[in-house]
């Protein structure tokens, strides 16, 4: 061993701190060098280890050559390991280099033994897939706590040695472990050069990442389609490496969406990598859609259809957040619903997609783009309240709508709901789908309210109306309630719609009684009109109410009418009861038709 003040003393300590696998060293002393001695030179050894080493590896290679045995096969492997050790220690090298010599030594084993002449003349050694794996595995833990620019590459040689054996004895969980390790070496090159560029941030670093998955997960479903299920590659058919890929695919998808979260931590993402990286797992989706690329797909061809659309339409999001598509955010609803109809109008089974997935994604394009770029600092439903409360902060929401970063009137905004509705009543007419038709509605009350609060016209009559008109509108459209079994259902939903409005109408217009009368004459016309016992029966007692009410005004303001009203009201009653006691069966008759008819209505 070497004194701690001579120079092979000193050159350790260089030797340590170059590799950087040694803090304790980084200074001068007798405790630092004799750490280093530790780590290279715990005992002094010349070139006769060696020697004994390949010695004993081949005596017990040539005594069990005809008639190998696994405790003399693992002793011959355990003595080239040994001699491996010491030819790294004799050469000056570090634990990684010792880890390098394994790995590069099982791979070489593989790849040599592959050839059937070579592994003959390596018996009884080749006859063991499982000393490379050893080697390979002694390779890794030699490696485990370091990480430099090549640590990634021992771990890819290491699962190159898994890969091969995997096939050459069919054992696909150690194929699958090295396909893991193909992987993660793949993982750590890429981060440690991230990782080391210093302009580079943390998204774009998770970005890169989510590139490398996607370039495996491309070479995977390649490869995979080039097998065309008839052959297998590495003991995996063509089906099982389409999963793969689609693991590869699942994890640059994660990688995505943690950006979107560092991008919420305050962090900015890059808009074009981020873009072209949403752009790129829809593409892949959207090509594992379609029938004929089609690999035991775990979510279906339709779930592929709806992922592919999603991050096609993360793809728009990114590019609307970074880029000048900000400024069109009043029209992008109108955007999205043209493109929904082009999605919508073709078979895009002639494609080898299915229809029903491309039609629901036109379908529902709208709603996020509305909730992206026309959802206001003041929605709709907190209008209602604030409107119906009557706080000062009403007062405040009189200038527009906020868009991320842009106002806009509400004329704007209304127009893009108005053509959502009108594409939403156009799918539910073409589709005969009545359904769809609620979203439109939806779109209807949305901008009304906005224009209503933009006038200053939201009093409580105008906020019921936006409420209880849908809701006669879902009684009357919607087919579960048209059955016998809902029927009182629909009606008490006609009820609730129709008296909401005329209460409403009611307790705000009390002094006068035009408003809430001429509500219920309405609702009156509707009922026979439509034969809709709600309607009567609500626009009756209202139209009741409102004359009990004025009648009662007018007796307390006016006493003299208070008489005339008094005699006529007498000489009706008298008249009525005098026809009813001459008619009494035709009124009974007419009584019992009309029960009858209310039956079915």
């Amino acid at each position: 061993m070497p004194a701690p003040g001579n120079p092979a003393s000193a050159g350790l300590r260089a030797q340590c701190r170059q590799l950087g696998h040694c803090p304790n060293c980084a200074g001068p002393g007798r405790a630092n060098t004799l750490h280093c001695q530790q780590l290279f030179y715990p005992i002094a050894l010349g070139w006769q280890p060696l020697v004994v080493a390949l010695l004993l590896g081949a005596a017990i290679s040539w005594r069990y050559r005809q008639q190998p045995i696994s405790v003399a096969t693992y002793g011959a492997g355990w003595a080239v390991a040994l001699a491996l050790a010491v030819a790294v220690h004799l050469a000056g090298g570090s634990v990684l280099a010792w880890s390098v010599a394994n790995v590069s030594f099982a791979l070489g084993w593989v790849l040599v033994a592959a050839r059937p002449a070579a592994a003959r003349a390596l018996s009884p050694l080749s006859q063991n897939q499982d000393l490379p794996l050893l080697y390979a595995g002694l390779g890794l833990l030699l490696r485990a706590a370091s990480f430099t620019p090549y640590t990634g590459g021992i771990t890819l040689g290491a699962s190159l040695v898994a890969l091969v054996v995997g096939q050459r004895q069919a054992r696909k969980p150690i194929t699958y472990l090295a396909l893991a390790g193909l992987s993660l070496g793949g993982y750590e090159l890429a981060a440690y050069r991230l990782l080391q560029a210093e302009p580079v941030g943390f998204a774009n670093s998770v970005i890169g990442l989510a590139w490398v998955a996607l370039a495996i997960a491309a070479a995977y479903r390649m490869l995979a389609w080039w097998l065309h299920r008839s052959e297998t590659a590495f003991a995996l058919s063509a089906t099982e490496l389409g999963r793969v890929a689609h693991l590869h695919w699942g994890n640059a998808a994660a990688f995505m969406v943690a950006t979107i979260l560092i991008d919420g931590l305050g962090e900015a993402q890059p808009v074009l990598p981020t873009v072209m990286g949403w752009g790129a797992l829809g593409g892949y989706a959207l090509l594992q859609g379609r029938t004929s690329a089609a690999m035991a797909a775990p979510v279906g061809l339709q779930g592929w259809v709806y992922l592919g659309i999603t991050a096609l339409y993360a793809a728009f999001a990114s590019a609307r957040q970074g880029w000048w598509l900000l400024e069109l955010d009043p029209a992008w609803v109108a955007i999205a619903c043209a493109f929904g109809l082009v999605l919508a109008l073709p078979r895009w089974s002639r494609w080898g997609w299915p229809d029903a997935a491309w039609h629901r994604a036109a379908a529902l394009l709208p709603l996020p783009t509305a909730l992206l770029s026309c959802l206001a600092v003041a929605p709709l439903i907190p209008i209602l309240v604030v409107c119906a409360l009557d706080f000062d902060l009403r007062n405040s929401l009189n200038m527009g709508v906020m868009f991320f970063g842009k106002r806009a009137s509400a004329a704007q905004i209304g127009i893009s709901l108005v053509v959502a509705a009108a594409f939403y009543g156009w799918l539910a007419w073409r589709w005969t789908a009545i359904r769809w038709s609620y979203l439109g509605v939806g779109a209807l009350v949305w901008a009304s309210g906005l224009w209503l609060h933009r006038w200053d016209a939201l009093d409580p009559l105008a906020q019921i109306l936006l409420v209880g008109l849908p809701l006669l509108y879902l009684a009357q459209a919607e087919p579960e309630l048209r059955r016998p079994q809902q029927r009182s259902l629909r009606h008490g939903l006609r009820l609730l719609g129709s008296g909401a409005i005329t209460g409403v109408a009611y307790w705000q217009y009390a002094a006068v009684g035009l408003v809430p009368g001429a509500i219920g004459l309405v609702l009156i016309a509707a009922g026979l009109g439509l034969r809709v016992r709600a309607f009567l029966w609500v626009g009756t007692l209202t139209v009741l109410g409102v004359a009990f009410d004025q009648a009662i005004v007018l007796f307390f303001r006016y006493a003299f009418a208070k008489w005339i009203v008094g005699l006529l009201v007498g000489l009706l009653s008298i008249g009525l009861a005098a026809n009813f006691e001459r008619r009494r069966q035709q009124a009974s008759s007419v009584v019992r038709r009309w029960r009858a008819w209310f039956r079915h209505w």
